[in-house]
């Protein structure tokens, strides 16, 4: 009981590292596709969002952006602290999968590897969808291994929950399903 707590403890520094990662760029001018994001979908109310088919994403990350951008306002920090709050979840993801797959070791090293991704760097710095799609992916595949090794209700709903939210989060994650 004693080391895994510890290996938990240890997952504390390096989310204190990914966020000093994280933080130094969120505040820059954003780009046309955040500019998208955050003027055009968060300006259109919820059922808005649903029915308009001009864009090829699906709706989740824009409800999501809509109604985080309702509490904490439009500006460039608090759009992108979505996906930055996203990368950070999808760390612990990855830590929780590694760990119940290949052990404790396995878990810091692959949340560490993440947290250094200069890729997820810049999704979790981005006021679009990656970090939210990575995140749901991780979270797809953590509860089918869970599912393959226990088929309880709660696995199950999880697995369910968590792929329809990959799915209704961007075009690619159906690719997490086909794999």
């Amino acid at each position: 009981l004693k080391t895994k707590a510890l290996g938990h403890l240890w997952l504390w520094p390096i989310l204190v590292l990914a966020l000093f990662l994280r933080l130094p760029r969120i505040n820059q001018s954003l780009w046309i596709d955040e500019v998208y994001s955050i003027s055009m979908r968060g300006s259109m109310s919820f059922v808005e969002i649903i029915t308009t088919t001009t864009d090829p994403h699906p709706p989740l990350y824009y409800l999501a952006l809509h109604a985080w951008m309702l509490l904490f306002g439009d500006s460039p920090v608090a759009a992108r602290s979505l996906s930055l709050l996203f990368g950070m979840a999808s760390i612990v993801a990855v830590y929780i999968l590694a760990h119940e797959l290949y052990g404790q070791q396995t878990g810091l090293i692959t949340a560490l590897l993440i947290s250094l991704s200069v890729f997820h760097i810049q999704y979790s710095q981005t006021a679009r969808m990656y970090s939210m799609l990575f995140f749901f992916g991780v979270l797809s595949i953590l509860f089918y291994t869970r599912c393959l090794q226990d088929h309880s209700f709660e696995n199950r709903l999880g697995y369910a929950i968590a792929t329809m939210a990959m799915l209704l989060t961007h075009p690619y994650g159906s690719l997490v399903l086909l794999g």
